[in-house]
């Protein structure tokens, strides 16, 4: 992708999120309906709907949002043992807020909050208080500065924290199952508007046509899905963070997250995705750009060194300035190995002593 095509696409990236902003505000001539609810929801498997039809209740909302004990103790209990003739006067009390806007409805559900619809009325309650465990910072994508909350194992705990930090009905959530025997769950996440539908499709498309006994992690998931499972690239990088993953989506890339796994996978991926860093986005442009240029040195570096060395001391030594040259060659006299030789048994210990550090 060249400079042009990256300023057109954000350019256009920009104009959709306008477009969707306008949207948003458009809602508000709507009146806060279950149908209207549900169509702004459209695709999202992790909304739950639930009706009570012996007092005409519907209930909306988000499981993974909604605490267990709040939910049961402002939803079920009195939902449960009140008379149709007696709803109005419970949904009088003062938790029970009477709405009447259909922007504060989707908004009010992305929040955590359980939209109640009573007939032509509609009521929201806060009980917002998500599942989660004591998140630890991400040991493989360490930062200086930005957030520390990693995603963990459980899938709804991950969408949880994905939906705290992306608040909008054009988020879609669909849900896909994988394996024969242990059948996991895969959530493919995106948003409407910004991301390719044609990308969305073919993915869906690649994880159902998997034929495996078991998946138990992305990175093993994302090998049935590639293009290439012999490239030394991967075509679908994975992350542990949230942000990283939110930035993902509201670029205009699908990301999936399997249910047992800590990391997420992105689609599609480009060249210079591998060169960027968090970090870059939480300091200032000049630091962060010239941080990035440095990446590109050191690639040309790793990739241009090494042969450089064995092609000058091998063959090319009028390239070699003379004091030099008396030097090398009396400490070359000692090494038993060509320089091809000593250059790949450099390498191969870098890689032994890199792998004994990662374990």
């Amino acid at each position: 992708m060249t400079f042009l095509q990256g300023l057109y696409r954000s350019k256009k990236v920009r104009s959709l999120e306008i477009e969707l902003d306008n949207l948003d505000t458009d809602e508000q001539t709507f009146d806060p309906t279950l149908q209207h609810a549900l169509d702004n929801f459209k695709d999202c498997f992790d909304l739950v709907h639930r009706t009570l039809p012996e007092i005409d209740i519907n209930l909306v909302y988000f499981g993974h949002l909604v605490g267990t004990e709040e939910f049961s103790r402002d939803i079920t209990i009195p939902f449960s043992n009140i008379k149709e003739n007696k709803v109005l006067s419970l949904l009088s009390r003062i938790q029970y807020e009477k709405i009447h806007d259909s922007k504060q409805l989707i908004k009010g559900i992305l929040n955590g909050e359980v939209a109640i619809f009573y007939r032509e009325e509609t009521y929201l309650i806060n009980v917002y208080n998500p599942e989660s465990r004591s998140l630890q910072q991400s040991e493989t994508e360490t930062v200086i500065t930005g957030p520390h909350d990693p995603f963990v194992e459980n899938a709804f705990l991950n969408l949880s924290l994905i939906r705290r930090r992306v608040k909008s009905s054009h988020l879609k959530v669909l849900k896909l199952e994988v394996g024969e025997i242990t059948k996991s769950n895969v959530y493919i996440l995106y948003i409407d508007g910004i991301a390719n539908e044609n990308y969305v499709k073919e993915i869906v498309r690649r994880i159902n046509n998997i034929e495996i006994d078991a998946v138990y992690d992305g990175n093993m998931l994302v090998q049935y899905i590639d293009d290439f499972p012999n490239s030394i690239f991967p075509l679908f990088p994975t992350s542990e963070r949230t942000d990283t993953a939110v930035s993902k989506l509201v670029g205009g890339k699908i990301v999936g997250i399997l249910d047992g796994s800590p990391s997420i996978f992105s689609a599609p991926a480009s060249f210079f995705e591998f060169f960027s860093s968090p970090d870059d986005y939480y300091q200032r442009w000049m630091l962060g750009s010239a941080t990035r240029v440095l990446r590109f040195i050191a690639l040309v570096i790793t990739l241009s060194l090494t042969s450089l060395y064995v092609a000058v001391t091998t063959y090319h030594y009028e390239m070699i300035p003379e004091a030099l040259l008396l030097t090398l060659t009396e400490s070359r006299s000692r090494v038993p190995f060509p320089p091809v030789y000593e250059a790949l048994l450099m390498e191969l210990t870098i890689e032994l002593l890199r792998e004994a550090g990662a374990w």
